[in-house]
């Protein structure tokens, strides 16, 4: 990821124009106070705007962001490969200077059709699955008080399509006319391979004229113009990818953090992974997260997802968070890592964090007497050894099946001991936590788990109920016993009642009615913390 502290970095509109085009160019410090900034020398090019400076400033995941940009519009007076030199601002003690930036100036002119027309220009024809094209829409105006707006726009078939917003004015002169532009911005990106076709897009300007004759002292005169169809050819990735490859396709960066290094069998570990890049960050799922013998993952959750603009390609950034325990004491190493198909060397590319070591030491749960009990880590981690257990599980579930509908009452009356055995001890609000992530997921059965092990474990540590006795009865009665409201428990061992049909008897569950429960389960909790005895 980035390093802290101010940057200073230059960015264009476009790196590949025309001879007789014109571009904007960016200079932007980021997250710093500067003084006495100095451009760099532009004599391959003529100034026709600037600068310009602009200050934005925000809150990104809780944490204050500023920009101070300087921006100048530029024309090159000559074809070639030229560039822009190195602008220089005084930050704190020191000066800070941006990279020199290559711009390729063809020799091409755009040909005059008309008063106005619009040119759509692809970054390339030819694209990965999941690599980011960005299609720039360049609409030339004869006169730059008419306005414009669209028509009817592609559906870009098999594409996500992003449009930037925040267009650049530019200029430029064809065959004697002045024109002046406007360049929208869309970062398209495939979904699968095969030849694709992106429509035209259709504006309609309208011209104003003074009109002595009219009621409002001016008449209008609309125009219809429309770009031409564009072929683009989208290709399969290589094979062989990496464990760790779960789609990115471009350039990315990766950073991890661990929450703790230190704790207890008792205690939960957060693994924070950030990501960074500009290809299709949805597209990115959670990578395989290596995990040591006594060391167990969940299902992870993307708590942070953004999508800055620059003005060279659509950036996005993702946030996962990793949910471990440890089944026993010792000492862990992880090493997180992610690997994406680098677009620029068109090869696949692994990035490594750490790696993290965490001491864990004895908790006075009983976790670590179960370190070969438990359910399936989450698809997303990658545990060391066997699957002993979990075969062991499944053959055991199987057996119960194949017995029949005369032991459903056995299994849910053992309901409670069978979630306190699948699952690490955790407290009541991290239980919700992870049945939300569930919930999101689509996971039910998964999400009812999570909901009653938070129920039974609340309710048996406030009312000193052993894990072997939670059963709905048991909870009902100590319930009364503590002056708890009726319909509250009734309320609550309806909630148990639930997530035993959804989890044992195998009914099916619409999203609708988990949602519901899920708002119950939280009224539910909320109200009983309140009513029980501290623990």
């Amino acid at each position: 990821m980035a390093q802290a502290g101010p940057r200073f970095e230059a960015s264009v509109s476009n790196p590949k124009v025309n001879v007789n085009s014109s571009f904007e160019v960016v200079f932007t410090l980021f997250d710093g106070q500067g003084s006495g900034f100095r451009p760099p020398d532009f004599s391959d090019f003529q100034v026709e705007a600037g600068p310009s400076t602009r200050i934005n400033a925000s809150i990104i995941n809780g944490k204050p962001s500023q920009e101070m940009g300087f921006a100048y519009i530029l024309r090159p007076r000559r074809a070639g490969r030229l560039s822009i030199g190195r602008a220089t601002i005084w930050v704190g003690n020191k000066d800070l200077q941006t990279k020199p930036i290559p711009i390729e100036v063809a020799d091409v002119r755009t040909p005059k059709r008309g008063e106005a027309f619009v040119d759509a220009r692809p970054s390339v024809n030819k694209i990965l699955v999941g690599q980011q094209l960005v299609l720039d829409y360049v609409i030339y105006l004869a006169d730059p008080s008419w306005s414009v707006n669209i028509a009817s726009e592609s559906d870009y078939a098999g594409f996500v399509a992003i449009p930037w917003g925040s267009p650049t004015q530019g200029s430029e002169r064809i065959e004697g006319t002045n024109y002046s532009t406007i360049t929208e911005r869309i970062s398209l990106f495939p979904q699968k391979s095969g030849a694709f076709t992106i429509s035209p897009v259709t504006m309609d300007v309208l011209e104003w004229k003074r009109d002595p004759f009219s009621p409002f002292g001016h008449s209008t005169k609309r125009m219809s113009i429309a770009s031409v169809p564009l072929a683009i050819e989208v290709m399969p990735l290589p094979p062989d990818a990496p464990p760790s490859f779960s789609g990115a396709v471009g350039r990315f960066l990766m950073d991890a953090e661990m929450s703790r290094t230190k704790g207890t069998t008792d205690e939960t570990y957060t693994l924070r992974m950030k990501l960074a890049g500009n290809g299709d960050m949805k597209r990115v799922e959670a990578p395989t997260l290596p995990l040591p013998v006594g060391l167990r993952g969940y299902e992870p959750a993307i708590t942070g997802e953004t999508a800055p603009k620059s003005y060279q390609a659509l950036s996005t950034q993702k946030t996962i968070e990793y949910l471990l325990t440890a089944q026993q004491p010792g000492l862990y190493e992880i090493r997180p890592e992610f690997s994406y198909f680098d677009t620029d060397s068109a090869r696949y590319v692994t990035l490594f964090a750490g790696p993290f070591t965490i001491e864990v030491t004895q908790g006075r749960g009983v976790a670590a007497e179960r370190s070969t009990a438990g359910t399936e880590p989450a698809s997303p981690t990658k545990q060391a050894g066997g699957a002993g257990p979990l075969v062991r599980l499944i053959i055991g579930l199987a057996a119960i099946a194949g017995i029949g509908l005369i032991f459903l009452f056995v299994r849910r009356r053992s309901a409670a001991l069978k979630i306190r055995e699948e699952v690490p001890r955790l407290d009541a609000r991290q239980r919700l936590s992870l049945a939300a992530r569930h919930l999101h997921l689509g996971e039910v059965q998964a999400f009812y788990r999570e909901v009653a092990a938070a129920v039974y474990n609340l309710c048996g540590e406030h009312l000193h109920i052993p894990p072997s006795e939670w059963t709905k009865e048991r909870i009902g009665a100590a319930l009364r016993r503590h002056g708890v409201q009726e319909d509250r428990i009734a309320r609550t061992l309806d909630l148990l009642q639930s997530a035993e049909l959804a989890l044992y008897a195998r009914t099916t569950v619409a999203g609708a009615t988990a949602s519901a429960d899920y708002r119950a389960a939280v009224e539910i909790l909320e109200a009983l913390a309140q009513d029980l005895p501290p623990r």
